[in-house]
């Protein structure tokens, strides 16, 4: 997948000079200083930072409204990415089982409807079969009393 220059732009944006290096300020050399003698500071670090706007569900699209106004919600409690992310995949959990539960209830009313159809044509076929029946033996079949006797 591309990457626009606006993302690299930003990602560059976000990673922050430290005013002390490895070993000693920004002019000494590394030699200069004992290691011993001054605090381990890393020289760079990242700031995080959540674009609600154009955070993706995937393939270019936008994630929906709901979940960007909970990131927006944690992000001014002053959470931190980790807990935001938490929080939805919590939230999208709930919302899960709860729309499992209704496909479950959904298909179990189906399959009863299902059945019932199953019976009901059954019995309609059953009828159709007993009127065919009825309907052949009235074409072909004569009583003994209808039947005229040859005379002699």
């Amino acid at each position: 997948m591309k990457r626009s220059k606006r993302i690299a732009r930003q990602e560059e944006d976000q990673l922050c000079e430290s005013s002390v290096g490895k070993g000693g300020t920004i002019n000494s050399n590394d030699g200069d200083y004992p290691d011993d003698d001054h605090e381990e500071v890393s020289s760079v670090h990242v700031v995080p930072s959540i674009d609600t706007y154009h955070l993706g569900g995937g393939d270019g699209q936008r994630s929906c409204a709901k979940c960007r106004e909970a990131i927006r919600a944690l992000l001014r409690k002053n959470s931190d990415t980790f807990t935001v992310i938490d929080d939805l995949e919590d939230g999208l959990s709930t919302e899960m089982i709860g729309i499992r539960r209704d496909v479950e209830n959904f298909s179990r009313r189906m399959k009863g409807e299902v059945s019932f159809m199953l019976r009901e044509m059954q019995h309609l076929n059953n009828a159709l079969e007993n009127i065919n029946f009825k309907l052949y033996n009235s074409r072909y079949y004569q009583p003994n009393e209808v039947w005229n006797e040859p005379r002699g």
